[in-house]
C-alpha cells in the first residue's frame, strides 16, 4: 500500500488545556485534494496548525509522507514538505511579489534562476506584477501570492485555511480549477479547510465533515454533486 501523504489517527489538541481536536483521524494520498468542511469552532483551523506543528498534540499520530512529525518544530515540518497558507494569507504587505516568493524557499535553498517559474505559470497575473508591493493587490491577487509562495518549495503536502474568504467567485473558480490540475499533474497532495462548497466541489475528490473535533463523515465528491444536502446540512445551525 502507498504511504499517505499525510496520515492523522486518533489526533487529539487544542489550547490551555482544552480539546479542540478531539480523537479525529483522516489522511491524505498523493495527488489527492481533500475538502475539509464544517461549521465555525469545529476544529479546521486547529487541526492545520496541529499538522504545522504550531498547535501542540496531546495524543495521537500525524504522519508526513511515513514520518511522525512528533516534537518537530513547525520549521522542520515545513522541510518535510509540507506549505501552509493560513487563513488571512499573512503576507509582507510592504515586501514585492518576488520578495514573498523569495521567503518562500527561505530555509529550503537559495533562490535559483528560475526557481518561481512553475508556480507563475499557474497564476500569470503576478509574472506581470514581480516588482509590485503586495499590499497593493486585490484580496483574489493577494490569495494567489500566498498560494504561490508556499509552492515555490516544491511541497509535498499543502495545506489551505478558508482560501476563498474575501475573493469575488470568478477568482474562487480560477484558484481552485488551477490548484486541482496542479495536484493531479504533480502528485501535490491538498488538504483545503472550506466552508465555500462550489470551491470545494470544484477541487477535491472527497469531502471530510469535521465536528465538535472528530471527522463525522467523508463523502466522495460524486456523491456531494449528486446531492449537496450531504454537506449542507452538516454545515446548517
Amino acid at each position: 500500500m502507498t504511504t499517505p501523504a499525510l496520515a492523522i489517527d486518533d489526533l487529539v489538541a487544542g489550547y490551555g488545556g482544552s480539546r479542540v481536536l478531539d480523537g479525529l483521524d483522516l489522511a491524505v494520498a498523493a495527488g489527492e485534494v481533500v475538502g475539509l468542511m464544517g461549521r465555525n469552532g469545529m476544529g479546521k483551523s486547529t487541526l492545520m496548525r496541529a499538522v504545522m506543528g504550531v498547535v501542540p498534540r496531546t495524543a495521537g499520530r500525524v504522519t508526513v509522507a511515513g514520518r511522525d512529525t512528533a516534537g518537530l518544530a513547525p520549521f522542520t515540518i515545513a522541510r518535510l514538505g509540507v506549505a501552509f497558507v493560513p487563513q488571512g494569507r499573512d503576507l509582507f504587505a510592504d515586501f514585492t511579489v518576488m520578495e514573498n516568493l523569495e521567503l518562500g524557499v527561505l530555509g529550503h535553498e537559495r533562490p535559483r534562476p528560475g526557481f518561481a517559474d512553475p508556480v507563475l505559470a499557474l497564476f500569470p497575473i503576478l509574472m506581470e506584477r514581480l516588482g509590485q508591493k503586495a499590499g497593493t493587490f486585490s484580496g483574489g491577487q493577494q490569495q494567489q501570492l500566498a498560494i504561490a509562495r508556499a509552492l515555490v518549495s516544491r511541497p509535498r503536502l499543502l495545506l489551505l485555511d478558508e482560501p476563498s474568504e474575501g475573493i469575488q467567485p470568478s477568482i474562487v473558480a480560477e484558484i481552485a480549477e488551477r490548484l486541482a490540475a496542479h495536484a493531479a499533474e504533480t502528485g501535490l497532495a491538498i488538504l483545503i479547510a472550506e466552508q465555500n462548497l462550489d470551491m470545494v466541489m470544484r477541487m477535491a475528490g472527497r469531502c471530510a465533515m469535521i465536528e465538535n473535533g472528530r471527522i463525522t463523515a467523508d463523502y466522495p465528491m460524486a456523491a456531494v454533486r449528486a446531492a449537496p444536502d450531504l454537506v449542507t446540512r452538516h454545515l446548517a445551525l
